[in-house]
């Protein structure tokens, strides 16, 4: 039986893929790391993360005190998804109805 050759913090299904959070297990042990003097190079390598995420999940900590997901700004949605599914009935319907007509038949 093969050993896992999975580093440690890294995510179990591998499927986080570029531009998605790191969960905050991960988070808590760059964190660690980087609090027991590994270099940030070596501990990106560990992590298999760009060494800009381990500066960028260290300096969360010092500024906000807390390893989790801040809010983000933002403009709510205008359609709920019961919304977008009745104009996509709509369209396939009339696929040349007015909008004023679909926004009537919406609200």
């Amino acid at each position: 039986m093969a050993l896992n050759s999975r580093a440690f913090g890294t995510e179990i299904t591998g499927n986080r893929g570029p531009n998605q959070e790191l969960s905050k297990e991960a988070r808590s042990s760059i964190v660690s790391a980087v609090l027991a003097g590994t270099p940030k190079g070596q501990v990106a390598r560990d992590h298999h993360v760009h060494r800009n995420t381990v500066n960028t999940t260290f300096k969360r900590l010092q500024h906000h005190q807390s390893l989790d997901s801040l809010p983000r700004s933002g403009c709510p949605t205008k359609f709920s998804n019961a919304d977008k599914r009745r104009i996509t009935r709509y369209i396939r319907q009339d696929p040349k109805i007015k909008w004023k007509t679909l926004r009537r038949l919406i609200h």
